[in-house]
This record gives structure tokens, C-alpha cells and sequence, in this order.
């Protein structure tokens, strides 16, 4: 149960990552959007405080935005901190035969995500470049995947402790049963197990059960009863298989070590509660 747990939340935590990229693609498509219709109008690039520390502007905007030159080398920003963003020759040559693209690259020794493209005629650049860092994206998808751990390791102790308690709930009528039988010596006439089952299984032994109490004990009475008549050296024959049961020689004749006597002869020759005593 617990390997299934955290096999269903490793999937999940795959399939919201994978839903965050693509929101964070889409994000970046739509600034890339704007930024070019902007432009496209005879706009600049938004600023944003140079004052800002880079932590902090990647926790409140993390967008960086720059327009390039068609040698790659940037014309505008809309923050300082962007003058560091990198772009893959690759990625130029493509963006300058007009494709648009989007890839992977560093920015201060942060992992980023960018979007590029060809800027509308007019511009004073070539190429529009919108970043954004993967530290925050990578932040929450920890977070999410550590509490759907946390998730399937409290609904594994659960499932364990439902477990255990149903094993022991169903077990406990069994064992009221087993103790009842063993205290069950066959000498006393009336023993019953009345132990409470509300299985159906278990009412069924527990009848059969009382069956066999009732029929054993009537055997058992019968013999004490006949007893004081059986001479000590001799026993009658058993009516399963008519050989004698022979009475040990000398053995005392009481009726108390007669029905025992008889019980253990009983039980090693019929071997179930089921047979027949005389």
C-alpha cells in the first residue's frame, strides 16, 4: 500500500511539473506578446528599479526582457540585472530567419527559461528576448512533491492502523471461540460456547461446536451412568468397529477416570467430535 502511495504521488508530482513549465511558457508567450505590440507602436521596454537587489527582483517580477541588435548584443532592458542575460547562437540565427523559439539558458548562475523572436519593423531592435528565472518554478514544484510525500506517508500509517484494528476485530471472535472450546472438558454435562459472532461462518462453527459439546457430554454422562455395572478387567465393544476397549488391569474404577479413560480412547480412535460414543 505504501509503495502504491508514493508510486501515485511521484506521478502526480511529474504531471504538476509538467503543468507548471507549460504555465510558465504561456506566461512568457503573452510578455512576449505584449512587449512586441508595445514596441510595435513606437513604445520602450518597461524599467524597473535598479535599486532592487536580485533576489529581490526574482521573488517580485522575474522577468527579464531585452531588445537586440542583429549581432546579439543588446540595445535595451528593462532592468539592469538583464544586461547579463545570455542567448544561444543558435537561438539568434533563428530568431534572425524570423522563427520564434524558446530554450533554455543561465543568467547570474540561475537557470532561466526564455522566449525569443523577431520584432515588428520599426523597432530599434532586431530581436526580442522575455526571461524568466527557474528558482521560484523549481521552489514550489519541491514543495508540492514534499507535502503529496507527506500525503501518501500519513495515508500509508492510516491504511496500517485501519488494517491492524479490522484484523484484530475479526480475529477476537475466533480466539473468545478457542478459549471457550479449551475450557470445555466434557465431564460436566450443559457446556456451551456462547461466545458473540456476527459473521455468519462463525456462528456456523460455533454451532457446530455446541453440537459436539452436547454430544460428547451425553456419551460421557451415559458411561459414568453405566459404569458401576462394568466389571474392572473387562470394557464393552465398540459399536464403530466392534473390537473391545480394553480397561487397563488393576486401574482404579471410579467414574471420573472412567470418562477420562474413555475420552482419550475416544478421541485416538475416532479422531473427530463427530463419531458416535457407546
Amino acid at each position: 500500500m505504501a509503495v502504491a502511495l508514493l508510486g501515485i504521488a511521484l506521478w502526480a508530482y511529474l504531471g504538476m511539473r509538467r503543468t507548471l513549465r507549460d504555465q510558465l511558457d504561456t506566461s512568457l508567450a503573452s510578455s512576449f506578446e505584449l512587449q512586441s505590440a508595445a514596441l510595435a507602436s513606437g513604445g520602450m521596454l518597461p524599467g524597473a528599479r535598479d535599486s532592487m537587489t536580485e533576489d529581490e527582483f526574482v521573488r517580485d517580477i522575474n522577468r527579464l526582457i531585452v531588445l537586440r541588435d542583429p549581432s546579439g548584443h543588446i540595445v535595451q532592458a528593462n532592468t539592469g540585472l538583464a544586461l547579463d542575460l545570455a542567448m544561444d547562437t543558435a537561438d539568434l540565427r533563428r530568431v534572425l530567419s524570423r522563427r520564434r523559439g524558446a530554450g533554455e539558458g543561465t543568467w547570474r548562475g540561475r537557470a532561466v527559461r526564455s522566449h525569443h523572436g523577431p520584432v515588428p519593423p520599426g523597432a530599434p531592435g532586431t530581436v526580442l528576448q522575455v526571461a524568466a528565472a527557474l528558482g521560484p518554478h523549481e521552489a514550489a514544484s519541491r514543495t508540492v512533491f514534499y507535502r503529496m510525500i507527506a500525503t501518501a506517508l500519513l495515508g500509508s500509517l492510516a491504511s496500517l492502523a485501519g488494517a491492524g484494528w479490522l484484523a484484530r476485530s475479526a480475529l477476537a471472535p475466533v480466539e473468545d471461540i478457542a478459549d471457550q472450546a479449551r475450557a470445555i472438558e466434557g465431564v460436566v454435562a450443559g457446556q456451551r460456547i456462547t461466545a458473540h459472532a456476527d459473521v455468519t461462518e462463525l456462528r456456523g462453527l460455533i454451532a457446530v461446536l455446541n453440537g459436539c459439546s452436547s454430544g460428547w457430554s451425553a456419551s460421557t454422562n451415559g458411561t459414568v451412568a453405566s459404569s458401576a455395572t462394568w466389571p474392572t478387567t473387562s470394557a464393552p465393544r465398540s459399536p464403530r468397529c466392534g473390537r473391545a476397549w480394553r480397561w487397563p488391569c488393576g486401574a482404579s474404577a471410579s467414574p471420573t477416570s472412567i470418562a477420562r479413560y474413555w475420552r482419550r480412547r475416544w478421541r485416538r480412535s475416532t479422531g473427530s467430535c463427530s463419531s458416535a460414543m457407546p
